[in-house]
């Protein structure tokens, strides 16, 4: 729901490239890229380029993602 959505996160779709979490994340890019590649940012790879689920933007930004176990806090097993 969009309800649920932070306010930093509304304008983006339900993924985001390394250009737009580096913003929302007050990061750099190649410290986002630098993160996922050693999985201490949840991402994927299409066609050879990180995205990141909205969703787990908002997981990390709230404190809910962990990457020890891999996963958001609040998914179930």
């Amino acid at each position: 729901m969009e309800d649920d959505v932070l306010p930093e996160l509304r304008d983006y779709g339900p993924s985001l490239t390394t250009d737009e979490a580096s913003t929302v994340l007050h990061l750099h890019r190649a410290t986002v890229s630098r993160l996922l590649a050693r999985g201490e940012l949840p991402g994927f790879m299409v066609a050879g380029q990180w995205r990141l689920r909205r969703a787990d933007v908002q997981a990390v930004m709230l404190g809910q993602w962990s990457p020890s176990d891999g996963h958001r806090d609040s998914d179930q097993p």
